[in-house]
C-alpha cells in the first residue's frame, strides 16, 4: 500500500504568487520516509493509486512567509511544511486538510468566517488564528504533539466552534471568544497524559436565542473553561475522562444550566455565579469542589472521595439536593437563611454541614430546612455527621444508619450538633452502632433556645470516656428535650452509660427501652443521669449481677449497681412499665462464693441452678461430672458433660467405660464390645488356675484396693485406679483420667448393665461349674487330702469365693446407683448419676427386689453355717460336716480360728458399708466422715480382736487398715472436702501427695512379700513332693 498525496496551495490573488519561496518547493522524499509510523493514521490513504511524490515546503532558518492582501483564502491539502513561519492577515477562509506541520508556526488573522483544520498532523508547531467576524471553526481528526493551537474570535455574528476526534500529546487547544455564539462542541478528543483543552467564552444575546455547549467523550489531562453568558445557555458534559476540570461559569442574564453526566474526573472545580441549575449525575471523581451562589444544585448517583460545596453571596434562596451517592468526605457550607438542603439515600464516611454565620440575605427570611434521611455512614474517624452554626433552622435526621466511628477528643462520634440556636431538631428512626467519643459516644448536642426530639432511635454498643455512652446533650435557656420510643442497648461510659442530659428547661423521656451495658467496675454504674426528674414510663434492664435503683444526688439518675460481697442477685433487675422487679440482693447460698461484681461461683464438685423464684441452690455433683475447682455456678460440667447434674453428654459424645469422661463418638469401636464379651472367659480361667483365693492375702488386699480409691486424691491416682474400675472399686469407671473407651451411643443405665455383665456371668459360670462337678464327680468332691493337689471342686468353690469377694462391692454399688434418686428442683425425682432420667422406670422394682433378696442378705449367709453353739448333737454333727465341706471347697478358710469364725461375714459387711457410704452419702463432708469412721472402727476392732491365727495374715490386715485410717485422716476426698488444716499451701500439698503415695504402696509391698513367700512355699512343696515320689519310685524298682 502506497501513499497518495495531492498538493494544492490556493491564493486568491495570482499576482502574489511570486512571493512564494519557489526554492523551497520540491518533490522531496515520500511520506513513508519522513513521517513517523505512529502518525500514519492522521493522513488518508487511497487504495489502488500510483505513487506520486509528496510535495514539501521547507524553509531555512524559519524564513518568514507573509501575505497582506484582503479577502484571501488559504487552502492546504496534503502538504508537508517543515521549519517555516507564516504570518497572514486579511484572510477570510482557512482550510487545511491532510497536511503535516513540523517545527513551524502559523499566525492567521482576518475576518475568517470559515476555519477548518482536519486530518492534519502538527508536531512542535504553533497555530494561531484571530477572527474579527462571525466564524465557523472546525478542528477535527487531527494529531498534535508538542504544539499549541489557539483560536481567538472577536466576532459580531453567530459562531459555531467544533473540536472533535483529535489526538493530543503534550499539546493544548485554546478557544478564546467574545461575541455571539450558537454552539460549542468539544467531542472525542484524546490526550489523557498531556492533553489540554482551554476555552474562554464571553458572549452576548444579540440575535441568538440560546447556546448549546457540549463536552462529550473526551479523554484529556485538563479542561479549563470560562464562560460569561448573557443569553440562555445549556452546557452538557457527558462521558468524559479528564484529569482536571475547571469550570468558571457566570450568567448575567437569562438561564444558564449545567448538566454533568457520567464522567470520570479526577479533580472537578466548578465556580458559578447566578447559574440557574447545576445537575451532576453518575460522576466519579477524587476531588470535587463547587462554589455556588443561587444555583439549584443536584448531585445524583455519584462516587466522590472528597466533595466540597460552598455557597457564596447568599442573597437568594438556595437548594441543594444530594441523593444516591457514594462520598467519603463532604464539606458543605450553606447560607444562613433560605437554604433548603435535602440529603437522602447516600453513603458517606463523613459529612460536615455548616452555615455562613455572617451572611445577610436581602430577599429571604425563611428558616433553613435541612432534611437528612435514608443515608448510611460507615468509617473510623468521626464525627460522621457534624452540623454546626445554624440559627432558627429546622433540622431533620431520619431513617439512617451510622456505625464504627471514633471521635476521641470531641462530642458525638456519630451525630454532632453544636452551636444550634433557636432551631427545631428532630432525630427519628436512626441506628447508631459501635461509636465512641470523649462525650456522647453516639450523639452529642449542644443547643440554645431550641426544641429537640428523638423518636425511634436505636443505639447499640456506643461508648464515651466521660459521660453519655449513647448520647450526651447540653442545653441552656428555654431548651426542650423529648426522647420517646427509643432503644438503647449496651452503651457504656464512666458516668451515665446510656444518657447524660443537663441544663434543659423541660425533659420528657417515655416509652424507651434501655439495656444497660455489662458490668464495668471502673464506672459509677449510672445508666441515665439528668438534671430533671426521670419518668418511670420506661423499660430499664440492668446487666446480670446488678440491681436497679433510683438515686437523687446532685441530679436524678437510674443506676445498676453490683451487690456487696456475700450477696448476689439472680436474673435481671429491671424497670418495666413503671414497676421495678428483682431489685434486692440475696444472701449467698451454701456451697457457693459470692464476690462483688462477680458471678456467684460454685465450690468444687457442685452443680447449681436457679429455681423458678430465682433462688440459687447447689447439689453435690456425681463424681467426675463437675469441675474439680471453683467455677461459675452456671458452668459446672466438665469433660463434655451437660444437663441436670451434668448427667448427659454433649452432641457427638457418649458415656464410656473406665472413665467418667464423655467419649467422642469418633473413638468408639465394635472391637471393644468383643473384648467386654470375652471378659468372663478370662476371669473364669484366672480364678480356676491361679490360687488367689486360698488365704487371707487376697481377701485383705481386695478390701484395701476397693476402699483406697475413695480416699486418695483423684488427680494423683486417676490412671492407676481406673484399671481396677470393672472389678474392684465401687466407682465402676468413674475415673476422670484419659483411660477410657466407648462402644457406641449409650445412656447411663445401658452402660451400667453392660458393666454388670462381666461379674455376673463370671459368678454364674463358676457356680454352674461347681454344681456340675458336684453332681458328676461326687467321689472326688468328698475326698480331701491335706497338702494334696487341688481338685476341680476346690478350684470351682475357691473361684466362686474369690469372685464374690472381688465383685461384691462393685455389683452392690451399681445396683445402689441405679436405685439412687434425688429431688432436683422442679425436675422431680431423677437418677442421681443420670439427671435426665426419671426414677419411675419399669425395671427399677425388679432391680430393687434382686438387691433386697440376694445382695443385702449375702453377708449373713455364713452365720448359720458357722454357729455351732447351743445346738443338739444331730444338728451339731450336720453343721460340723457342712463346715468341713465348705472348708474343703474353700468357701471357709482354715486360717480363721474357731473363736472368731464370723470374720468372713465381717469382710462382706465392710464391703457393703463402703458401697452404701459411697453411693448414698451425697454430702461430701458426711461422706468423708463416714469413711473415716468405718476405717478407724475396722482398725480398732482388728487390733482388739486379732482374728487371724497366722502372723502374716494379721500383719497384712494391720498394714492395710492402718494405711486406710491414715489416708482418711489426711484425704481431701477428690478435691471437694476440707482439709484438717485450715489452709494448705503448695509445699504442704506436695507433702500430702507424697504421704498418700507411701500409704498406698506400703500395704501392696507387704502383700507382695507375703504372696511371694506363700508362692515360694507352694513351689517348694511341689518340688519336695516330686522328689519323694521319685525316691519312692526308685525304691520300688529296687525292691
Amino acid at each position: 500500500m502506497k501513499w497518495f498525496v495531492r498538493f494544492r496551495l490556493n491564493i486568491s490573488d495570482s499576482s502574489d504568487r511570486s512571493r512564494l519561496p519557489t526554492d523551497g518547493v520540491d518533490e522531496g522524499p515520500t511520506v513513508a520516509e519522513d513521517i513517523p509510523d505512529h502518525l500514519d493514521d492522521t493522513i488518508g490513504r487511497d487504495a489502488g493509486q500510483c505513487l506520486i511524490p509528496f510535495p514539501r515546503l521547507t524553509c531555512q532558518s524559519h524564513k518568514l512567509i507573509y501575505q497582506t492582501a484582503s479577502s484571501e483564502s488559504v487552502h492546504w491539502e496534503r502538504i508537508f511544511v517543515l521549519n517555516c513561519t507564516f504570518f497572514w492577515s486579511h484572510v477570510s477562509e482557512v482550510v487545511i486538510t491532510s497536511s503535516l506541520l513540523s517545527d513551524s508556526k502559523a499566525e492567521i488573522a482576518g475576518s475568517l468566517s470559515y476555519i477548518s483544520v482536519n486530518d492534519t498532523h502538527m508536531s512542535n508547531s504553533w497555530f494561531f488564528t484571530t477572527a474579527s467576524n462571525n466564524s465557523y471553526i472546525s478542528f477535527a481528526h487531527n494529531a498534535i504533539a508538542g504544539s499549541a493551537i489557539t483560536f481567538t474570535c472577536k466576532q459580531l455574528g453567530e459562531s459555531h466552534h467544533i473540536a472533535s476526534h483529535n489526538q493530543i500529546e503534550t499539546s493544548s487547544i485554546t478557544f478564546d471568544s467574545q461575541g455571539q455564539m450558537r454552539s460549542i462542541q468539544f467531542n472525542d478528543n484524546h490526550g489523557l497524559e498531556d492533553g489540554y483543552l482551554y476555552a474562554e467564552y464571553q458572549y452576548t444575546e444579540y440575535k441568538s436565542s440560546s447556546v448549546l455547549f457540549t463536552v462529550e467523550d473526551n479523554t484529556l489531562r485538563e479542561l479549563v473553561t470560562s464562560v460569561i453568558s448573557m443569553i440562555r445557555t445549556s452546557m452538557l458534559m457527558q462521558n468524559n475522562t479528564i484529569g482536571r476540570v475547571v469550570l468558571a461559569l457566570q450568567r448575567n442574564f437569562g438561564h444558564f444550566d449545567l448538566h454533568v453526566v457520567e464522567n470520570l474526573l479526577e479533580d472537578l472545580s466548578i465556580s458559578s455565579r447566578s447559574l440557574y441549575t447545576i445537575q451532576i449525575d453518575r460522576l466519579t471523581s477524587r476531588n470535587a469542589s463547587l462554589s455556588l451562589d443561587k444555583a439549584i444544585l443536584t448531585i445524583n448517583s455519584s462516587s466522590v472521595h472528597s466533595m466540597s460545596v460552598q455557597r457564596v453571596g447568599c442573597m437568594y434562596p438556595t437548594q441543594d439536593i444530594l441523593h444516591d451517592n457514594d462520598m467519603t468526605h463532604v464539606t458543605h457550607l450553606s447560607c444562613m437563611h433560605g437554604a433548603s438542603i435535602h440529603i437522602f439515600r447516600n453513603r458517606f464516611f463523613s459529612y460536615h454541614l455548616s452555615s455562613i454565620h455572617d451572611s445577610f440575605p436581602l430577599f429571604v427570611r425563611d428558616p433553613d430546612r435541612i432534611l437528612i434521611r435514608e443515608n448510611s455512614w460507615k468509617g473510623s474517624v468521626g464525627p460522621a455527621l457534624w452540623i454546626d452554626r445554624y440559627l432558627e433552622s429546622i433540622i431533620e435526621i431520619s431513617s439512617s444508619d451510622i456505625m464504627d466511628y471514633g471521635y476521641v477528643t470531641g462530642v458525638g462520634a456519630a451525630i454532632s450538633l453544636s452551636d444550634i440556636v433557636g432551631s427545631k431538631i428532630v432525630i427519628s428512626d436512626v441506628n447508631v452502632t459501635n461509636c465512641r467519643a470523649n462525650t456522647g459516644g453516639g450523639i452529642g448536642i449542644v443547643a440554645r433556645n431550641s426544641e429537640i426530639s428523638m423518636r425511634n432511635v436505636r443505639m447499640i454498643n456506643n461508648s464515651a470516656t466521660l459521660d453519655g455512652g449513647a448520647a450526651s446533650m447540653w442545653g441552656s435557656s428555654n431548651v426542650v428535650l423529648s426522647i420517646r420510643n427509643c432503644t438503647f442497648l449496651e452503651n457504656i461510659a464512666s458516668h451515665g452509660s446510656t444518657l447524660s442530659v443537663m441544663e434543659f428547661e423541660r425533659f420528657e423521656m417515655s416509652g424507651n427501652v434501655i439495656y444497660a451495658s455489662p458490668l464495668d467496675m471502673d464506672t459509677d454504674h449510672t445508666v441515665v443521669f439528668a438534671g430533671n426528674s426521670i419518668s418511670h414510663d420506661n423499660d430499664i434492664h440492668c446487666p446480670p449481677l446488678t440491681v436497679l435503683s433510683e438515686v437523687q444526688n446532685g441530679g436524678y439518675s437510674w443506676s445498676c449497681s453490683p451487690c456487696e460481697d456475700g450477696r448476689y442477685v439472680s436474673g435481671t433487675s429491671e424497670l418495666i412499665r413503671g414497676n421495678i422487679f428483682n431489685d434486692t440482693c440475696q444472701i449467698c447460698p451454701p456451697n457457693t462464693v459470692c464476690r462483688r461484681g462477680v458471678i456467684p461461683r460454685a465450690k468444687a464438685g457442685f452443680w447449681c441452678e436457679e429455681d423458678p423464684n430465682g433462688h440459687l441452690y447447689c447439689i453435690d455433683c456425681p463424681s467426675g461430672y463437675c469441675k474439680s475447682v471453683e467455677h461459675p455456678w452456671d458452668n459446672s460440667c466438665e469433660s463434655h458433660h451437660r444437663g441436670i447434674l451434668c448427667g448427659d453428654c454433649e452432641d457427638g459424645y457418649t458415656i464410656g467405660f473406665l472413665s467418667s469422661r464423655c467419649q467422642s463418638m469418633e473413638q468408639c469401636s465394635n472391637w471393644y464390645g468383643l473384648v467386654v464379651f470375652l471378659l468372663p472367659c478370662l476371669y473364669v480361667t484366672a480364678l480356676l488356675f491361679l490360687p488367689i483365693g486360698d488365704g487371707s492375702v487376697w481377701k485383705t488386699l481386695s478390701f484395701f484396693l476397693q476402699t483406697a480409691p475413695l480416699l486418695v486424691s483423684r488427680r494423683y491416682f486417676d490412671g492407676i485406679m481406673g484399671l481396677f474400675a470393672l472389678t474392684i472399686s465401687p466407682k465402676n469407671g468413674e475415673s476422670t483420667g484419659n483411660l477410657g473407651f466407648c462402644l457406641g451411643k449409650l445412656d447411663y443405665v445401658q452402660r451400667e448393665f453392660i458393666v454388670l455383665y462381666a461379674p455376673v456371668v463370671t459368678v454364674m459360670a463358676l457356680g454352674m461349674g461347681w454344681f456340675l462337678n458336684d453332681v458328676f464327680l461326687r467321689q472326688e468332691s468328698r475326698t480331701f487330702v491335706p497338702g494334696g493337689s487341688r481338685s476341680w471342686a476346690s478350684r470351682f468353690s475357691t473361684g466362686i469365693t474369690t469372685a464374690c469377694l472381688l465383685v461384691y462391692g462393685g455389683v452392690l454399688s451399681i445396683c445402689l446407683k441405679l436405685s439412687f434418686c434425688i429431688q432436683v428442683g422442679d425436675h422431680g425425682s431423677v437418677m442421681y448419676n443420670s439427671g435426665s432420667m426419671s426414677c419411675h422406670s419399669a425395671w427399677r422394682p425388679i432391680l430393687l427386689t434382686i438387691y433386697m433378696v440376694i445382695l443385702l442378705p449375702s453377708p449373713f449367709a455364713k452365720i448359720e453355717t458357722e454357729d455351732d453353739t447351743n445346738i443338739n448333737g444331730r444338728t451339731h454333727g450336720f453343721r460340723r460336716l457342712l463346715q468341713r465341706r465348705l472348708q474343703v471347697s474353700g468357701l471357709l478358710p482354715f486360717e480363721c480360728s474357731p473363736l472368731y469364725r464370723y470374720w468372713e461375714t465381717v469382710y462382706m459387711l465392710r464391703r457393703l458399708a463402703v458401697a452404701v457410704i459411697y453411693v448414698l452419702t451425697v454430702n461430701t463432708i458426711w461422706n468423708q466422715t463416714a469413711l473415716r469412721l468405718l476405717t478407724l472402727l475396722s482398725f480398732g476392732s482388728h487390733a482388739l480382736v486379732q482374728p487371724f491365727k497366722t502372723r502374716p495374715g494379721h500383719v497384712l490386715e494391720t498394714a492395710c487398715l492402718l494405711s486406710l485410717a491414715c489416708m482418711s485422716a489426711i484425704s481431701n476426698f477428690e478435691d471437694k472436702s476440707y482439709y484438717i488444716i485450715a489452709e494448705v499451701n503448695c509445699k504442704e500439698e506436695e507433702e500430702l501427695k507424697g504421704g498418700q503415695i507411701v500409704l498406698v504402696v506400703m500395704p501392696l509391698v507387704v502383700g507382695f512379700i507375703f504372696a511371694t513367700r506363700k508362692m515360694w512355699k507352694k513351689i517348694s512343696k511341689i518340688f519336695q513332693k516330686k522328689e519323694v515320689s521319685e525316691r519312692l519310685l526308685v525304691n520300688g524298682e529296687d525292691e
